[in-house]
Protein backbone atom coordinates (compact mmCIF):
# COMPACT_ATOMS: atom_id res chain seq x y z
CA UNK A 1 0.00 0.00 0.00
CA UNK A 2 2.70 2.35 -1.10
CA UNK A 3 0.49 5.36 -1.88
CA UNK A 4 -1.26 5.29 1.53
CA UNK A 5 2.07 4.83 3.27
CA UNK A 6 3.49 7.86 1.47
CA UNK A 7 0.38 9.95 2.25
CA UNK A 8 0.46 9.10 5.95
CA UNK A 9 4.20 9.76 6.29
CA UNK A 10 3.87 13.11 4.47
CA UNK A 11 0.93 14.22 6.63
CA UNK A 12 2.42 13.02 9.92
CA UNK A 13 5.55 15.04 9.14
CA UNK A 14 3.55 18.30 9.20
CA UNK A 15 3.44 20.34 12.42
CA UNK A 16 0.47 19.81 14.71
CA UNK A 17 -2.01 17.01 15.12
CA UNK A 18 -3.74 15.75 12.01
CA UNK A 19 -7.17 14.26 12.69
CA UNK A 20 -8.91 13.40 9.45
CA UNK A 21 -12.21 11.61 8.99
CA UNK A 22 -11.32 8.09 7.87
CA UNK A 23 -13.68 6.26 5.53
CA UNK A 24 -12.91 2.56 5.32
CA UNK A 25 -13.72 0.06 2.58
CA UNK A 26 -16.07 -1.79 4.97
CA UNK A 27 -18.20 1.39 5.35
CA UNK A 28 -16.92 2.42 8.79
CA UNK A 29 -16.14 6.12 9.32
CA UNK A 30 -14.37 7.70 12.28
CA UNK A 31 -12.06 10.52 13.35
CA UNK A 32 -8.56 9.30 14.27
CA UNK A 33 -5.29 11.16 14.76
CA UNK A 34 -2.57 10.09 12.33
CA UNK A 35 0.20 8.55 14.46
CA UNK A 36 3.77 9.81 14.33
CA UNK A 37 5.96 8.71 11.44
CA UNK A 38 7.84 6.21 13.61
CA UNK A 39 4.57 4.26 14.06
CA UNK A 40 3.80 4.03 10.33
CA UNK A 41 4.99 0.78 8.80
CA UNK A 42 4.98 -0.08 5.08
CA UNK A 43 1.52 -1.65 4.96
CA UNK A 44 -0.04 -0.86 8.35
CA UNK A 45 0.31 1.02 11.60
CA UNK A 46 2.59 -0.42 14.27
CA UNK A 47 0.95 -2.81 16.72
CA UNK A 48 1.16 -0.29 19.58
CA UNK A 49 -1.20 2.13 17.77
CA UNK A 50 -4.72 2.19 19.22
CA UNK A 51 -6.22 0.84 15.97
CA UNK A 52 -3.38 -0.94 14.08
CA UNK A 53 -5.24 -1.49 10.81
CA UNK A 54 -3.76 -2.25 7.40
CA UNK A 55 -3.67 0.54 4.81
CA UNK A 56 -5.61 -1.51 2.24
CA UNK A 57 -8.63 -0.99 4.53
CA UNK A 58 -8.62 2.78 3.83
CA UNK A 59 -11.03 4.14 1.22
CA UNK A 60 -10.43 7.86 1.74
CA UNK A 61 -9.36 10.54 4.22
CA UNK A 62 -10.99 13.93 4.67
CA UNK A 63 -9.27 16.81 6.45
CA UNK A 64 -11.79 19.45 7.55
CA UNK A 65 -10.65 23.03 7.25
CA UNK A 66 -12.54 24.03 10.42
CA UNK A 67 -13.93 21.84 13.16
CA UNK A 68 -15.74 22.57 16.40
CA UNK A 69 -13.28 20.59 18.52
CA UNK A 70 -9.75 19.54 17.65
CA UNK A 71 -7.08 20.87 15.36
CA UNK A 72 -7.55 23.28 12.49
CA UNK A 73 -5.98 21.73 9.41
CA UNK A 74 -3.81 23.87 7.14
CA UNK A 75 -5.31 22.72 3.85
CA UNK A 76 -2.64 24.41 1.74
CA UNK A 77 0.16 22.73 3.74
CA UNK A 78 -1.57 19.36 3.35
CA UNK A 79 -1.97 19.94 -0.39
CA UNK A 80 1.73 20.83 -0.72
CA UNK A 81 2.78 17.78 1.34
CA UNK A 82 0.80 15.50 -0.97
CA UNK A 83 2.09 17.01 -4.22
CA UNK A 84 4.06 14.47 -6.18
CA UNK A 85 2.75 11.37 -4.41
CA UNK A 86 1.81 8.95 -7.15
CA UNK A 87 -1.38 6.93 -7.14
CA UNK A 88 -3.63 9.37 -5.24
CA UNK A 89 -6.34 11.85 -6.10
CA UNK A 90 -6.64 15.01 -4.02
CA UNK A 91 -9.86 17.05 -4.12
CA UNK A 92 -10.08 20.43 -2.42
CA UNK A 93 -13.42 21.95 -1.43
CA UNK A 94 -14.60 24.83 0.71
CA UNK A 95 -14.86 22.41 3.66
CA UNK A 96 -11.43 20.81 3.39
CA UNK A 97 -9.42 18.33 1.37
CA UNK A 98 -10.14 14.71 0.43
CA UNK A 99 -7.51 12.10 -0.38
CA UNK A 100 -8.16 8.75 -2.01
CA UNK A 101 -6.47 6.40 -4.43
CA UNK A 102 -6.52 7.50 -8.04
CA UNK A 103 -8.95 5.69 -10.33
CA UNK A 104 -7.28 2.62 -11.72
CA UNK A 105 -4.55 2.65 -9.09
CA UNK A 106 -3.90 -0.74 -7.57
CA UNK A 107 -1.51 0.90 -5.08
CA UNK A 108 1.08 -1.86 -5.15
CA UNK A 109 4.82 -1.74 -4.73
CA UNK A 110 6.80 -2.61 -7.83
Amino acid sequence: MRAWHDVLVAISSLPGRMCPRWAMVNGAEFIFTIPGVQRIEQERFAEDVEFPFAFDEIERLFFYKKVRVGPVHDIEAIDRALAGIEGIRVTKSTDGIEVKLADGSDDTDE
